[in-house]
Order: structure tokens, then C-alpha cells, then sequence
């Protein structure tokens, strides 16, 4: 099991009153698994993503992430560099690097050497057909491409866990439609995936779709 969550709730308390983000959340995601994760906004899908990916801690319940208990005690930081992926609708690219460099940099705070990081970047790059472009800028490149890029970034240290945030958000049609084909062929290979969409079209094209409303699953 890669995702495993037991009443994890987050409440916040917003000038004096308890705001109920995300209320008594039980999920799995096995491994392999390509979940969508889909409702209104303001349903909690962002606040659930953030736990999921380690970007926050819960205020109740517990959360396993690759057989790891997530929780205040451990290095957050390290958890999100080792085992998840991330792929943001904002591609989140540094803009003063070129592709390959963004692509290098989950591996460099890993330790891996220069020589292997470069490698391994290429490898990626080429894998979601961009292998022309390893020294173009984030501002020389389309949406797509960046997009690609942060795709390449996000398998970089082979995580367990994919993380997607409305990752055809920023694109056009043709280019979403690309990058949806990409994160299909990488769960084909084995890749396990969460998506947050907005997007019906998309949410079918998911194994299963997880269903939020005020902070609840309702299906």
C-alpha cells in the first residue's frame, strides 16, 4: 500500500473559529493505482493534497506513506525529496536553470553524483519527448514542454508516489491531452498516481475517482 490514511482531518482556526478543512479522511491507494481526486471548490482537495504530500502535517488521524507514519516527529522535507513526485498546474520550474539542471536538482539534494544526475536527466527528458530541449530556458519553452519538464523532475528519485495538481490546468487542449497521455503511459509502467482535477473528462481516465464535498469523501 503507498497511500493509507485513518481520520486525518485538518482544522484551522481562523480568528477564533475552527475552520474543518478536511474531516475524518480514510483513503488507500494501492500501488500502481492512478486516483482521481475530484470536487467543488473549497471540497478540501487542495488541503488533502498538501497532507498527502507532505507539504502540512494533520491535526487528527494518521497518515502512512510507503509503509512511513507521517507526522510532526519525522523531516518532512526529506520524506517529499524521497518518495514523492510532484507536478503543479504552475510547473514550478526554476527559471534561471534550463531543463536538464531542473530536472538534476531533486537528485543533487539527494547525493547523487554529477555525472549520474546528468545521465538520469537526459534519460527522463528524452522519455517525455523532449530530449531536444535540455538547455532551453523555462521562458523558451511552451506550456507543454514545461509541463514535460516537470514531469521528468517529478520521477527524478524514483518515488513511490506521483502527485499532480491540475496538471493540464495552464495548457490548451491538444497539449493537455499530451500530458495526460504521458501520466497514463507512466502508470502503465508501474507508477502510481494521485491526481487533483476539475476536469470530468480527465477523472474518467483515472483507475478510480475519489469524490470530496466540505471536507469529506462522499464517494
Amino acid at each position: 500500500m503507498v497511500v493509507k490514511t485513518s481520520q486525518l482531518s485538518k482544522i484551522y482556526h481562523l480568528d477564533g473559529v475552527e475552520v474543518r478543512a478536511l474531516v475524518e479522511v480514510n483513503m488507500e491507494i494501492k500501488e500502481g493505482e492512478f486516483i482521481a481526486i475530484m470536487g467543488p471548490s473549497g471540497s478540501g482537495k487542495s488541503t488533502l493534497l498538501n497532507l498527502l504530500g507532505c507539504l502540512d502535517t494533520a491535526s487528527i488521524g494518521e497518515y502512512w506513506l510507503d509503509g512511513v507514519k507521517v507526522d510532526k516527529t519525522i523531516n518532512l522535507a526529506n520524506i517529499r525529496n524521497q518518495k514523492i513526485g510532484f507536478v503543479f498546474q504552475s510547473f514550478n520550474l526554476l527559471s534561471r536553470c534550463d531543463a536538464l539542471h531542473n530536472v538534476e536538482l531533486p537528485m543533487m539534494y539527494a547525493g547523487v553524483t554529477s555525472k549520474n544526475r546528468q545521465r538520469k536527466a537526459t534519460e527522463l527528458l528524452e522519455q517525455v519527448g523532449i530530449g531536444n530541449r535540455l538547455h532551453h530556458l523555462p521562458n523558451q519553452l511552451s506550456g507543454g514542454e514545461k509541463q514535460r519538464v516537470a514531469i521528468a523532475r517529478a520521477l527524478a528519485n524514483d518515488p513511490p508516489l506521483i502527485l499532480a495538481d491540475e496538471p493540464t490546468g495552464n495548457l490548451d487542449s491538444i497539449s493537455g491531452q499530451n500530458i495526460m497521455e504521458i501520466l497514463q503511459n507512466l502508470n502503465n509502467q508501474g507508477r502510481t498516481i494521485a491526481m487533483v482535477t476539475h476536469d470530468p473528462n480527465l477523472g474518467e481516465r483515472a483507475d478510480r475517482i475519489i469524490k470530496l464535498m466540505d471536507g469529506r469523501i462522499v464517494s
